[in-house]
């Protein structure tokens, strides 16, 4: 891991008292809300560095049986060797909440390889993925159950990014991505042993300037090819937007002995979605609706073959989702409306 960091700003010190002779009794306590706030006046941190961070191996354990992440890598993502730009501005506000302002530029996060411990030998590819990122971070104190959780405040727009999967030299990936995401009162709490997070309203939008597919080994998240110079084709874009509201629940716990159950739930409250090919779309406009998950279940064990596998189980599912419009075209023409229910 290389790395180039300055901190800049100002810092607020809790005074001390020095004492000429005779012993030194001192009692250190935690700051509490009041107290933070009283600091919140100076200028805060501001954290920059270049990174680039690599690592042989991550692994998760379930049951003795493990699934690895092999070749591990942060850093540029448009140089092999290069780091990726970080900006961080600290803060505390006057209601004691933390504030974390960020700029992230040309990073790219990704995996070589998905293997898992009962077949080291074969591979289920890779994973890569490309960003600029700006937003700000605003974390509090208390949950919706009282003041052991958090509440957290997330706005961000992402730019330039791409997100593939790659095998044996090939590789599709989405490219020219964008996002636009606003997240406010978004709690966490731990309720026994189960992790409570709740979404009351999450908005955003997207767009996919092209889904993109190269044959060549030597490209890698590349929009045209190494070789040849000429642009990778396209099949067609995506854009779309999004309201809804989002409960999740995990806990530890696998169908079979370790691994980790999720219950999630959601609302829409409104969506579109377009996909652009040529200049002609497919439209599925005035999306509203809700699902609910019960019962998900991740373990690493042996698929019906005995052979090593991630294994995904669901105890129910049920939803209903409505479409007022599905249109065709350039001139938007309406194929009627759609209403789908479904119980698992």
């Amino acid at each position: 891991m290389t790395y180039r960091n300055t901190i800049t700003g100002g810092l607020a010190l809790a005074g001390w008292v020095m004492l000429q002779a005779g012993p030194v009794v001192a009692d250190m306590q935690r700051l509490d809300d009041n107290a933070l706030s009283d600091i919140s006046g100076q200028s805060g941190i501001t954290l920059e560095m270049d990174l680039q961070m690599t690592a042989d191996r991550l692994s998760y354990f379930d049951d003795g049986e493990g699934i690895h992440l092999e070749g591990f890598r942060e850093g540029s993502a448009t140089d092999p060797d290069g780091q990726a730009f970080h900006l961080v501005k600290v803060d505390i506000r006057d209601d004691a909440a933390l504030n974390l302002d960020y700029l992230v530029e040309d990073r790219r996060i990704e995996f070589g390889d998905i293997r898992l411990a009962g077949a080291p030998g074969l591979s289920m590819g890779g994973l890569f993925f490309d960003h600029t990122l700006a937003g700000s971070l605003t974390i509090r104190p208390g949950g919706a159950l009282g003041g052991a959780g958090y509440t957290f405040d997330s706005a961000y727009t992402m730019t330039g990014g791409r997100l593939g999967y790659r095998t044996n030299g090939n590789e599709v990936f989405l490219d020219d991505i964008t996002l636009d995401v606003e997240a406010l009162g978004v709690t966490l709490d731990v309720v026994g042993s189960t992790l409570e997070l709740d979404a009351p309203r999450v908005t955003g939008s997207f767009a996919v300037g092209a889904i993109r597919y190269s044959n060549n080994p030597l490209n890698h998240g590349n929009s045209r090819d190494v070789t040849t110079g000429a642009e990778l084709p396209s099949y067609g874009g995506l854009s779309g937007a999004f309201d809804l509201s989002s409960r999740t629940s995990l806990r530890g716990g696998g169908r079979q002995g370790q691994g980790l159950r999720i219950d999630h739930e959601a609302t829409i409250n409104s969506a579109y979605f377009l996909y652009v090919d040529d200049g002609n779309a497919l439209a599925l406009r005035d999306i509203t609706g809700h699902y609910r998950i019960e019962d998900l279940r991740l373990d690493v064990t042996d698929d019906w073959h005995g052979r090593s596998a991630i294994g995904l189980t669901l105890g129910s599912a049920d939803g209903e989702f409505n479409i007022g419009a599905v249109e065709l075209g350039a001139s938007g023409r309406s194929l009627g409306a759609v209403n789908v229910s479904f119980l698992l």
